[in-house]
């Protein structure tokens, strides 16, 4: 979830981002902590303030983002290839459906 944030949002500060993903800082800073280590994603410090850091993904962070995201549309595809045009609306109708009941069970 950090890495698509990231890549959708470019750099961000580690409090932004924690926030909005619902952890707190220092628990962000161990998974970026395996980000950097694994080359996924690096800290910058802020331009306009240096005790700032903000989070990016590296292009190996990218292109590993990238090749997860084909491989699991694959594995989508094949799923869903089995059925036919009216199971599909059937199907996008109850998921739909669940989704407006789970969120009125929030609020």
């Amino acid at each position: 979830m950090i890495m698509w944030i990231l890549l959708n949002e470019g750099s961000l500060p580690i409090g932004q981002l924690a926030k909005l993903i619902d952890l707190t800082p220092r628990a962000l800073t161990r998974i970026v902590d395996g980000l950097e280590s694994n080359g996924y994603a690096m800290r910058k410090p802020e331009k306009t303030d240096k005790r700032a850091v903000n989070v990016e993904l590296t292009k190996n962070g990218r292109a590993f983002f990238d090749e997860i995201v084909l491989d699991v549309t694959s594995k989508f595809e094949s799923l869903f290839n089995v059925l036919d045009k009216r199971e599909m609306v059937e199907l996008s109708r109850i998921i739909e459906k669940l989704t407006d009941h789970m969120k009125s069970q929030i609020t």
